[in-house]
């Protein structure tokens, strides 16, 4: 029906007249138009800014086609309000409607769900709409319908609905939407998409958000998603048989509570479902904020077929404790993953029929996650999917696993129940990382008889575990187990590397080869059996743990393990528990194992093999039955805190090489042991290498124990030979050198039984020479038993260097003052003195074998450079300065504790330069006459440079002497006329050497004492000045010398104190001459003898020069 505005109705309506020179056009307005009562039902198409406004109940639309019919709106307004009212509708075959840039708006109650405010029922009907607005309010109606075989192309505009559906499609109708938005906002969780079978629909560049879910996917139909953005609530999308469904470059958020609206139900606990469809998503994401407990893509029926390529999927809702599974297969359907990454609260995968290929997979799962792990395969189908025997294999490369829960496994694949399901993962490059407790790197569990689970890791698996009793592979009741390169570290407690757990011991071992793999288990068990035996062939791999390996359970004693290394580095203990069995280990191809036996009484290792350059490297003390070391490495490991160790074997097999520390002391000084046991016995020769660990040296008289043998024991005389590699190792005498004293390895025959004892002896009894008796025959009654020390020749050397670079450069007053005129006001002079000297019998206190002599040399010169002349006396100061050189030369008896008639003498010398400046000060009461007082004063300082060096080795030392010196005298004569002066005199010296000290071989040496006095007390003799007319004059001087601390050197830990050094006396005599007036020269011998051997001589040269 048509009719016309008045200027009333115009107004009213607020409507525009328009006003032009050649004509007036006005919108039209229709209460309906139905094109099915022909012409009089209103136009078949209206144009910009007309209207049909609809209100009616149960009348139909505003808008309604027949048959084959055709509608256009174009920037038109369309609306409809009402009970059970449409926009547009049709139930008519082949009706058209073509839609551009127009609004629909339908209003009604109590609709259908079945009819929406676009409402084109009848089959192969076609809606066009572009640029266009359609708005349903209706709690039932969607907002568009099409039916069966129909078509709708929407290009831009929006779609608004409040029903139970958003979009129907008929069956075999398609659906294509370019650039639009739609919204749906249902009261209740409704889907949005209703797509019947055979459908199709595009979407590309689509908006699309519903506050219930996406909806369902007709059977056999299409989807095709294309950049576009799907936004739900309560729902997620979900396929059908036979129905494609692809989707690319789209972001799907499932769950977002944004746009919850007024929607009351939960949120959804699936986020896509393939539900027997083929469907695939390429450079898209997918999140899911969903119920907890749900699924993001769930593949439930047998045929199902889901590809993700490059998809990022995460679980939003594990944050707040809602956790999802990523991708759930319990149906015999097909996954394919390529650069996927599912970060999720659950598990990544959860698997338990199908087939499941990925490649360049990451997992990533929550800490607060449930039943967390990041691949879980079981192959137990009966509570879901379809029951049979179809496989659940997981086939994967380049995968990367981080767990962060508790319990939460990195790849678990197991088989239970009743299941006769095959089980199965194939895996190349897989990274796991584990930070949960218990969270284990792999886990595999065969609980059924028929059936086994399998899993083999090709390419370079890496394992990081950081929870407590988080195991790198566990393995229970024999799974099969492959792998290639295999990379493991355990961080946490009882965290062990390898675990392999079977509830009973059926007798089998478990057989392996290990090739280029790694286990670092800092906490625990790098390899761990339990009730069950292993036979293990290591190859070029680095294992590592608290344990090497354990053995335990109730039953581990019914099978016997072995052990093979090849250039492996294995570290940690074998702990054997409850009868375990180790029959052999061996060490082979340069293996090193650093370890020890931790084995309870009912436990047990067989026979240790080290070949072909092996090494084993104990930790601690062991038991094992036989030692095979034909040419390896057996080292105890050395331990500074005197933590010795005991290796117990019934058979030793030698020809290798046994490294042991000791503590060089005395007897009973602690050391690594080897025990033999009771009619155990030796063989082969073996060089021992022996440690000393900070032991001080010192005299022994048993000896040092190494290796004892029990009852009936059998070690030949040559079953041991003392390394050239030991420390302080002497090549002259085979002996090792301790802090000044010199061990020998010395086996003892026990009993005469051939049954050898072998001890570190540094002393030996030397039985007395009987000499000739009083008749004929020897003495009866000789000399008692000498005990001789093996002293080191090093000490001796140093000390006697130490000792005369303490006086190589002091001087009394008289030493450096020779002019017997005195000096007249105003005059100065300059001097020079050069000494030779040679000391003998200095060798060390209480060892009368040692000895050491000492020749020096040394000139110092000096001169005044100040002076103040009174009537008599005078004062002077000048400055001097000298060069000089010792060397000491020691040698030490050295008799064979083994074999005394086996003698040497060793030798060592200490070499010095000397750099000496100084200062003096004089005051005498009368320099003329020298009669009455003197007072001299001298400070000095010598800087050493020196080398000790002998057979061990060389040492190189830089000393710093200071010295600080007061003398004074009193020269008188017995009467006036007499040609006899004779000086009293006294002097003090004070000494502070400084400076390095030094090493070699592991002995250090140092002086004992930095600080010592020295006194000099003693008288002059001489012509006095000026009573005899002679050219040359005669003196002689008399002294006796004390040192208050008797020089001392530390080697190591052992003090050596100087031979008869403390006291000693000394005569000088010589004669002054004067060259001329202004030169004097003075030689004299010196000849210095102490307490008991020790003597000296020097002979000196002065010159002095006045002006």
């Amino acid at each position: 029906m048509r009719f016309v505005l008045n200027p009333i109705m115009v107004s009213l309506l607020g409507g525009v007249v328009l006003t032009a020179a050649s004509a007036s056009v006005l919108a039209e307005v229709y209460e309906k138009i139905d094109l099915t009562l022909g012409a009089a039902g209103g136009p078949a198409s209206i144009g910009v800014d007309d209207q049909v406004v609809f209100q009616g109940t149960y009348t139909g639309g505003a808008v309604t086609l027949g048959a084959g019919q055709t509608f256009t709106a174009n920037g038109s307004r369309i609306s409809a309000e009402g009970e059970r009212v449409y926009g547009i509708g049709s139930s008519g075959a082949n009706a058209t409607v073509d839609l551009t840039n127009t609004s629909i708006n339908v209003t009604q109650t109590n609709g259908l769900s079945s009819q929406g405010a676009i409402n084109l029922t009848g089959s192969n009907s076609q809606l066009r709409m572009k640029d266009t607005d359609v708005v349903s309010h209706d709690d039932k109606a969607p907002a568009i319908r099409i039916g069966n075989t129909g078509k709708a192309e929407i290009s831009g505009g929006t779609v608004y609905g409040e029903g139970n559906s958003l979009v129907n499609v008929g069956s075999n109708a398609q659906l294509v939407v370019t650039g639009s938005t739609f919204t749906h906002n249902p009261a209740q969780s409704k889907n949005a998409l209703n797509l019947g079978s055979g459908s199709s629909m595009a979407l590309s560049d689509v908006t699309f958000t519903t506050a219930g879910g996406f909806g369902g996917v007709g059977g056999n139909s299409t989807v095709t998603i294309d950049n576009s953005t799907l936004r739900s609530y309560s729902g997620g999308l979900w396929g059908a048989t036979g129905a494609t469904v692809s989707i690319s470059d789209s972001d799907i958020y499932i769950g977002d509570e944004s746009i919850k609206g007024s929607n009351t139900g939960r949120p959804s606990s699936t986020g896509i479902q393939v539900g027997g469809s083929t469907m695939s998503l390429t450079n898209s994401t997918v999140q899911l904020d969903g119920s907890n407990g749900g699924q993001i893509f769930k593949v439930d029926r047998a045929g199902d077929d889901l590809t993700l390529k490059k998809v990022n999927v995460k679980d939003v809702g594990a944050a707040k404790g809602n956790t999802a599974i990523g991708v759930w297969v319990v149906d015999n359907g097909t996954v394919r993953l390529e650069d996927v990454n599912l970060d999720v609260g659950r598990a990544g995968i959860d698997m338990r029929q199908g087939e499941i290929f990925a490649e360049r997979l990451n997992i990533t799962t929550a800490k607060n996650g449930v039943a967390a792990h990041g691949i879980y395969v079981e192959g137990n189908p009966a509570w879901a999917g379809t029951p049979g025997v179809d496989q659940a294999v997981f086939h994967g490369k380049d995968i990367t696993v981080h767990t962060q829960a508790g319990g939460a496994v990195g790849m678990y694949v197991l088989t239970r129940g009743g299941a006769v399901l095959d089980v199965a993962a194939n895996t190349e490059n897989v990274n796991i990382l584990t930070e949960g407790a218990s969270s284990h790197g792999v886990y595999m569990v065969d609980g059924v008889d028929v059936g086994t689970p399998k899993l083999d890791m090709k390419g370079t698996t890496n394992i990081v575990t950081k929870g407590n009793g988080a195991i790198g592979v566990y393995l229970r009741d024999d799974p099969l187990f492959t792998f290639e390169t295999l990379n493991i570290r355990t961080e946490g407690e009882n965290a062990d590397g390898i675990r392999l757990s079977n509830a009973a011991n059926s007798g089998n071992t478990w057989a392996r080869t290990m090739d280029g793999m790694s286990i670092q288990s800092a906490k625990a068990s790098a390899l761990r059996a339990t009730n069950v035996g292993v036979d293990l062939t290591i190859t070029n791999s680095d294992i590592r743990g608290r344990q090497l390996f354990t053995l335990d359970g109730a039953e581990t004693s019914v099978t016997s393990s072995t052990l093979t290394s090849k250039n492996s580095t294995l570290v940690g203990n074998l702990q054997l528990r409850d009868g375990a069995k180790v029959s052999s280990f061996v060490l082979d191809d340069k293996s090193r194992w650093v370890g020890g036996v931790d084995n309870d009484d009912t436990s047990s290792v067989g026979t240790v093999a080290l070949q072909n350059n092996s090494t084993w490297l104990m930790t601690r003390s062991s038991e094992v039955d036989k030692v095979v070391n034909k040419d390896g490495y057996l080292l105890f490991q050395p331990d500074l805190t005197e933590n010795f160790k005991t290796l117990r074997v019934n058979e030793y097999e030698g020809g290798g090489h046994l490294a042991m520390s000791v503590y060089l002391e005395g007897d009973g000084s602690g050391s690594d042991r080897l025990l033999i046991g009771d009619n155990g016995s030796v063989t082969g020769t073996t060089e021992l290498h022996i440690l000393n660990v900070r032991g001080p040296g010192g005299k022994t008289t048993q000896g040092i124990p190494l290796v004892l043998g029990g009852a009936g024991a059998i070690i030949p005389e040559d079953a041991f030979t003392l390394s050239a590699q030991s420390s302080g190792y002497r090549p002259s005498t085979e002996t090792i050198s301790a802090n000044g004293f010199e061990y020998s390895l010395v086996g003892e025959d026990k009993d005469g039984t051939n049954k050898h004892q072998w001890y570190l002896r540094s002393s030996v009894n030397v039985p007395p020479d009987p000499g000739p008796g009083p008749g004929p025959g020897p003495d009866p009654d000789p000399d008692p038993e000498d005990d001789h020390e093996n002293l080191s020749p090093e000490g001796p050397a140093y000390l006697a260097a130490h000792r005369a670079s303490l006086s190589l450069f002091t001087h009394s007053f008289h030493e450096r003052e020779i002019n017997q005129q005195g000096l007249a006001a105003g005059e100065r002079k300059v001097w020079g003195r050069a000494v030779v000297r040679t000391d003998k019998k200095m060798g060390f206190k209480h060892y009368d074998d040692v000895d050491a002599k000492v020749t020096s040399s040394m000139f110092q010169f000096g001169g005044d450079v100040w002076g103040k002349h009174f009537e008599t006396s005078e004062l002077r100061t000048g400055l001097m300065a000298g060069m000089g050189h010792i060397e000491a030369k020691s040698t030490s008896e050295f008799i064979n504790p083994g074999d005394i008639s086996k003698r040497a003498t060793l030798r060592a010398k200490d070499k010095r330069t000397g750099y000496n400046i100084g200062a003096y000060a004089t005051y005498q009461d009368n320099a003329v006459t020298r009669e009455g007082w003197f007072v001299d004063g001298v400070l000095q300082f010598t800087h050493y440079r020196g080398k000790l060096s002998g057979e061990l080795g060389t040492m190189r030392h830089n000393n710093d002497l200071w010295q600080v010196v007061a003398e004074a005298g009193y020269g008188l004569k017995y009467a006036p006329e007499s040609t006899l002066l004779i000086t009293p005199k006294a002097q003090l010296i004070y000494s502070r050497l400084s400076g390095d000290e030094g090493e070699v071989q592991g002995t250090s040496y140092g002086a004992q004492h930095k600080n010592t006095v020295q006194s000099r007390l003693g008288v002059r003799l001489e012509a006095a000045p000026g009573s005899l007319d002679l050219a040359v004059r005669p003196f002689m001087e008399l002294a006796w010398i004390h040192r208050f601390r008797d020089p001392a050197i530390a080697v190591g830990d052992n003090r050596f104190q100087a031979k008869d050094a403390r006291n000693a006396g000394e005569v000088q005599v010589g004669l002054d001459a004067a060259l001329s007036n202004s030169t004097m020269l003075s030689a004299r011998f010196i000849r210095e003898q102490g307490s008991g051997a020790t003597y000296g001589m020097s002979g000196m040269v002065n010159l002095n020069y006045k002006w």
